[in-house]
């Protein structure tokens, strides 16, 4: 009705809604050109950023590819330093092989020579351990039982074996005469035992060591029969059984033995006994010492049997077990012995025995030997 009333103001607003539309559309116009803008300053910056990337790529790529050059030229060095490292050892471990062979043969004729320097017998601890128990044959007559099983039954001696380190005893027999046997079978049934496990033993090394001065009474017809003999048998079984000398150690072993001389075979023993190692038992028995000492041998032995205690009381790495024995009386040598590791089996003795105890070679006391580590 306003429009048809008055035209003219109709027309005045339409002119200004066209004008306010116009207006609008500059400013969308100009809206839309700045996101236009805004977008392409993103894509640009985007291409930026990327064409950035893309280089940095390629720079730490040729990077990586020079090091992978590097690399691979060190690792080809290196390999052939490696293999003529390589090669260098097998042909050291070939000469040493062939050296070792060598050495092996060398070291066996210089043991072979020892050997025959020192007269050495294999069998002379077999035969004559096996000859005093060959008494017990006719014991009831000729042995003391009751004796036997005293020292079989000793707390002290059943230490000795059975303890699991080195020991030492020294057992007088307490016999009336030295021609009494009771003391010795003990000590036969000691080394039997003991050689038994020696050849059974695939874990324990161990080196039966013995001498039965009882068999060897003659010192005028016997060779063993003297300090000499028993010195040069111990001296030579262990030779013969430690097969780990070298040549050099073996050849410096000929050089200072004089087969002669006591202080230069005990010398020489020693020497050895400290390169047993330690996983090495030995077991020494030297029987009856009494029987063989004379005016004229009474300070060989005595040296003799020093040498071997202080052996025992030295640097070693093996398990050391002496075990000495006096048939009648140990006077001339338990000097040398601490009280304790004495043993003395009454002259009388207080109490019988059993039979029984003539088994006790095969106790589980020896056996332990086998088991110590």
């Amino acid at each position: 009705m306003k429009f048809l009333v008055s035209p003219q103001g109709f027309s005045e607003a339409l002119k200004d809604r066209i004008s306010d539309v116009t207006r609008a559309a500059a400013r969308f116009e100009k809206h839309a050109l700045n996101l236009r803008n805004l977008r392409s300053d993103d894509t640009i910056k985007l291409q930026h950023w990327m064409a950035y990337k893309l280089h940095k790529t390629s720079e730490d790529v040729a990077i990586v590819r020079a090091r992978c050059e590097v690399l691979e030229n060190l690792a080809n060095f290196l390999q052939r330093s490696h293999d003529e490292v390589m090669e260098r050892g097998a042909r050291r471990q070939r000469r040493l092989e062939a050296g070792s062979h060598k050495d092996t043969e060398g070291a066996q004729k210089l043991r072979n020579d020892l050997l025959q320097d020192l007269a050495y017998e294999k069998r002379l601890i077999n035969d004559d351990c096996q000859d005093i128990l060959d008494i017990r044959k006719g014991f009831g007559t000729r042995l003391d039982t009751d004796r036997i099983i005293s020292a079989q039954s000793s707390s002290q001696l059943q230490a000795w074996l059975s303890i699991n380190d080195s020991s030492l005893l020294l057992v007088e027999g307490g016999c009336s005469t030295s021609s009494n046997s009771e003391i010795s079978y003990v000590a036969a049934q000691v080394v039997e035992s003991v050689l038994e496990l020696s050849k059974n033993s695939s874990t324990v090394p161990i080196m039966p060591l013995a001498f039965f001065c009882s068999q060897h009474r003659n010192r005028r017809r016997d060779v063993y029969g003297r300090p000499q003999g028993l010195a040069k048998a111990l001296l030579s079984q262990l030779i013969d059984q430690f097969t780990g000398l070298s040549s050099e150690e073996l050849q410096a072993c000929q050089n200072n033995l004089d087969t002669d001389d006591i202080e230069s075979i005990c010398k020489v023993f020693r020497r050895i006994m400290k390169k047993l190692p330690s996983n090495w038992i030995v077991v020494l028995v030297l029987e009856g010492i009494d029987i063989m000492m004379e005016d004229k041998t009474r300070d060989q032995l005595r040296y003799i049997t020093q040498s071997l205690v202080r052996t025992h009381g030295g640097k070693h790495a093996a398990t050391l077990k002496f075990l000495f024995t006096c048939t009648t009386s140990s006077r001339p040598i338990d000097d040398l012995f601490q009280e304790w590791d004495v043993l003395r089996i009454p002259r009388v003795l207080s109490s019988p025995g059993s039979y029984r105890g003539l088994l006790w070679k095969d106790s589980g006391n020896l056996g332990s030997l086998g088991g110590i580590d």
